[in-house]
């Protein structure tokens, strides 16, 4: 089955600041992950490539990171989910919004 999702959020936020976001996943104190709707996301380890983990049955690893701009995970399972999963920063209109998608 072939899938493509993208989420936005529009923040009112500099893009330090949603960088910050970012870089705060899967942590003690992850701003970002909507914890109220979905698993919490954890790793083996802080947030980093390499980084083994996921949220609920969906597994993955991150494969590549720019902190305070991107991360991306390549999922490991479930079965059937091959591709990847990210989140972005970037800047809307004067750079006085940011987006994280």
């Amino acid at each position: 089955m072939l899938a493509y999702n993208v989420h936005t959020r529009r923040l009112y936020a500099s893009r330090a600041e949603v960088g910050a976001l970012i870089d705060s996943l899967a942590g003690d104190h992850d701003r970002l992950w909507a914890r109220h709707s979905w698993p919490e996301m954890r790793f083996d380890r802080h947030l980093g490539v390499g980084a083994v983990g996921g949220h609920g049955p969906i597994r993955y690893t991150v494969v590549a990171y720019e902190p305070g701009r991107w991360v991306r995970f390549r999922f490991t399972s479930p079965r059937g989910f091959d591709g990847f999963h990210e989140i972005t920063a970037h800047p809307r209109d004067s750079g006085a919004r940011t987006c994280a998608t």
